[in-house]
């Protein structure tokens, strides 16, 4: 199995950014749509424990002049996060006179930090590639000028003069922002009272984007993904398509990064939303350091497949819960895949699949063994 990077270039606001679950299933649905799979209901069901291919969530990357990707973003970690207790010991170590002021500027600095949605390579190389005192290292970040923060993002200094960042980060990557929109009454013709609502939109500056790396065979990739995602382009991807947000133009490349070649690795950060199987929580992966989010993901209102009692057609897919990119496991198994997929509608209903399909990067820690 191959590893390759998928970059996507916004051409258009986004209602939400889209997850690892969101690329597989938009994928799958171009599969179906172009005739690229006979029976894809089958075809997923035969995969169901192990995978054939598997996105991470897209993250963003900032674009040399406009054109080649020059800096990556990865989740950041979730053992990268301050307590309040571990602000009070630092503040104890300080003179009297100066625990006041002290106290004030780490809990600025450390509320950053765990406000901090992504971490850049160089500081994910850090921790990933030599055995690391996570104490030291949180206390590193918060207390040294070799770090940056700012507006979600944590970057090495060397990698702000990189990419050119002379001044505040705030509106350098991404932006949210409220947009008022209206409904309008069919009847009138207008915009009544309380048909007026806000909405929030991600705004991407020109020289950024996102990228995924995908899991999947050199076959695959060119018989299934890449036509899919061409068709991608055209349909859109994620949530307010028909209002024209979640458009890219979307590249395939080779992975441009070597993250995945540890010597010795103790632990495992994941980078899409996972689902274990059975064997991996009992025998393979020890929870460590993780984010559980329950998903209520709304069914394609376009192809409907079912009728309830009421006659009305059911709105949501069953629930589940799954590790968000970040999580950290205690492992020492390597495997390009992990995780499952998972039938989110009753068993008397034609199979609809969630993906927990999940792709790692090995790591190392100083205190586990």
């Amino acid at each position: 199995m191959d590893t390759f990077a998928v970059y996507l270039k916004p051409r258009s606001s986004m209602a939400s950014l889209p997850s690892s679950d969101t690329l597989f299933g938009a994928v799958c649905w171009g599969m179906r749509l172009l005739g690229l799979v006979d029976n894809l209901s089958s075809w997923l069901e035969q995969q169901i424990e192990a995978p054939s291919f598997a996105f991470s969530a897209p993250f963003p990357v900032i674009y040399h002049n406009n054109a080649d990707p020059l800096l990556h973003f990865f989740p950041r970690p979730a053992f990268l996060e301050v307590s309040p207790l571990l602000i009070q010991q630092w503040v104890q170590k300080l003179p009297q006179k100066n625990q006041k002021k002290g106290l004030i500027e780490l809990s600025g600095k450390a509320k950053q930090l765990n406000k901090s949605a992504y971490v850049s390579q160089g500081v994910l190389l850090q921790l990933i590639q030599q055995k690391i005192d996570l104490l030291k290292k949180v206390e590193a970040i918060i207390n040294e000028n070799d770090y940056v923060l700012g507006r979600g993002f944590l970057l090495t200094q060397s990698e702000r003069q990189q990419i050119g960042i002379e001044s505040d980060m705030d509106g350098y990557f991404l932006e949210e922002v409220l947009v008022q929109h209206n409904h309008i009454d069919r009847v009138t013709s207008t915009t009544a009272e309380g048909l007026l609502f806000m909405r929030k939109e991600t705004w991407f500056q020109p020289q950024v984007g996102l990228w995924s790396l995908l899991k999947a065979s050199k076959e695959d990739v060119e018989d299934k993904i890449k036509p899919a995602l061409k068709f991608l382009e055209d349909n859109g991807i994620g949530a307010n398509r028909s209002v024209g947000k979640g458009f890219y133009t979307i590249t395939v490349r080779e992975l441009p990064l070597s993250l995945f070649t540890i010597k010795e690795c103790n632990a495992m950060m994941i980078l899409s939303r996972y689902l274990p199987t059975v064997e991996e929580m009992q025998k393979l992966v020890t929870p460590y350091a993780y984010q559980i989010k329950t998903l209520h993901p709304k069914r394609e209102d376009k192809y409907p497949t079912a009728v309830l009692e009421s006659g009305s057609q059911p709105i949501y897919k069953e629930m589940i819960r799954v590790f968000e990119p970040g999580s950290v496991f205690l492992s020492k198994e390597e495997k390009p895949i992990w995780g499952r997929l998972v039938k989110v509608v009753p068993e008397d209903e034609a199979p609809i699949y969630q993906s927990g399909a999940a792709i790692a990067i090995q790591m190392q820690l100083a205190e586990v063994s």
